[in-house]
């Protein structure tokens, strides 16, 4: 599977790495898959690296984000942390914040593991 994921209950914390070949479909589908797994909770903070993926979203996935953030919100209620590579995914990186919050995600979207962990970190856990 192109997704890896580690759930920190203890930090309430959960980081994903994406790999390989992915695709809308397997991008929604890890995150209800995070947000079925009984040790990961609504409160938890995420970091999502894509950095090395072979996938560029097309402007169609990106409304398609939008439908699936609407759907998932209610599992996902504290910071999401986007890490990606190159330019364009930046832009569509930071495309895809904007659409996360228009349904009250706090997202952004970084360059590197550790500024993104430092973000999400400056919401203590509980």
């Amino acid at each position: 599977m192109p997704y890896q994921m580690e759930v920190m209950p203890g930090l309430e914390l959960a980081l994903i790495t994406a790999r390989g070949r992915i695709d809308f479909d397997s991008s929604i589908g890890a995150m209800r898959e995070l947000a079925r797994r009984p040790d990961f909770t609504p409160s938890f903070r995420v970091v999502a690296d894509f950095r090395g993926v072979k996938y560029t979203p097309s402007f169609s996935d990106l409304r398609g984000f939008l439908s699936a953030f609407k759907e998932i919100r209610a599992a996902y209620q504290n910071r999401l942390a986007l890490v990606v590579e190159g330019r364009v995914h930046m832009m569509l990186g930071r495309a895809a914040c904007a659409l996360g919050r228009l349904v009250r995600f706090e997202m952004r979207c970084f360059y590197e593991l550790e500024p993104a962990r430092a973000w999400v970190d400056e919401v203590a856990p509980g």
